[in-house]
């Protein structure tokens, strides 16, 4: 008796454990399998045994055709930041063969005006680009993927402004092993051999989802991602103001600064004019060794003089400086040419996104 109940429970045991066991999820049964189930009749005549009888029938499973499209670049939501003229920007695509026959894919990608992308609107195209595989995939296998790559070159600022966005699609056509025919759904088609498995004619049916890019049921899918630009967006202003004449006004410690008191000084001989050139960035990126050359008209009969305060306030830079951005009085990088076509060069500047750098010089009127 004891034997019985150990043996009984080792059994519940057995399949109690099996039920808790994850179970694995069966793979779909490729395309042109042969399926044939027989069925047996035996029977007797007056105790006789009789000649069983028997039926057999047979199919071939069809395919279910099922593909999926979806960006690869995750992790920048899609979006991946281009500047203008860059080569070699990657986009990356992955095409899924999620049916149960295996497939190539017909490939296409497309850019259009005002297509959309996670709110973005498209607004330019690449200057170029190349789609790798150019126009079908090798076979992929059910289960499996293939990853597909566009690799564009971006257009000049001209086209490419700050943040603008261009968004491509790329469409994925289910087509048979040859590479070639396109897949149509119906009744007894003709299906390309898989593997092993010799090629058959059976049904063919879409089980392709909708998703944003894709109708339901058609053999294909779709996806989208997207350039955008962030770069420097640089206007250069220059105003002239005077802030000195010798009528108006009075040059005092050593003539390094001057007092105009209420008065407004006028642009005649011996007046100081001051430069001020503002170089603002409204772009998303920083600009980078910004170089600036400001030279005056030919024959214009002017002086350069540095920088040099008024009475209370400001700085006194030197003949060969500028004032930069309203505080440091520097030499760095800067060039002063004298001549009747004088000019001003600063060089190695950075312009940060969304700010700006003012120079600052004066010159004499002869």
């Amino acid at each position: 008796m004891k034997r019985n109940s150990f043996i009984i429970f080792g059994l519940l045991l057995g399949l109690a454990l099996a039920l808790a066991a994850p179970q694995r999820a069966s793979a779909l049964t490729n395309a042109c399998t042969h399926i044939s189930n027989t069925a047996t009749v035996s029977f007797e005549v007056g105790g006789v045994a009789q000649t069983n009888k028997t039926s057999t029938a047979e199919f071939w499973v069809g395919n279910k055709v099922n593909v999926d499209v979806n960006g690869q670049d995750t992790g920048s939501g899609g979006i991946i930041p281009v500047i203008p003229l860059q080569t070699n920007r990657v986009m990356t695509f992955r095409i899924t063969n999620s049916g149960n026959a295996a497939q190539t894919y017909g490939l296409s990608i497309s850019s259009a005006m005002s297509s959309t992308f996670s709110g973005h609107v498209d607004s330019f195209d690449a200057a170029s680009g190349v789609l790798n595989p150019a126009a079908t995939t090798a076979i992929v296998l059910p289960g499996d993927h293939v990853d597909v790559t566009y690799t564009a070159v971006m257009p000049d600022v001209g086209t490419a402004v700050d943040d603008a966005y261009a968004v491509y699609q790329l469409t994925a056509v289910t087509k048979d092993v040859d590479g070639i025919t396109t897949i149509v759904e119906g009744h007894n088609i003709s299906i390309g051999a898989q593997n092993s498995i010799p090629a058959c004619s059976g049904d063919v049916v879409f089980g392709d989802a909708a998703t944003t890019f894709s109708s339901a049921h058609d053999g294909q899918a779709a996806d989208r991602e997207a350039f955008h630009v962030a770069t420097a967006a640089l206007t250069v202003t220059k105003v002239s103001a005077p802030v000195f004449d010798p009528v108006n006004c009075t040059l005092t410690y050593d003539n390094a600064a001057y007092d105009c008191g209420t008065n407004t000084p006028k642009a005649i001989p011996e007046a100081m004019i001051e430069y001020t050139i503002t170089i603002a960035n409204s772009g998303g990126a920083a600009a980078t060794n910004v170089n600036l050359s400001d030279s005056q008209t030919a024959g214009s009969s002017v002086t350069y003089r540095g920088y040099k305060k008024g009475l209370l306030t400001g700085h006194n830079c030197s003949a060969t400086e500028v004032l930069l951005d309203g505080t440091t009085c520097t030499s760095t990088g800067v060039t002063i040419t004298p001549g009747p076509t004088q000019s001003v060069t600063v060089t190695g500047l950075t312009v940060n996104a969304s700010s700006s750098r003012t120079i600052k010089y004066q010159v004499t009127i002869n």
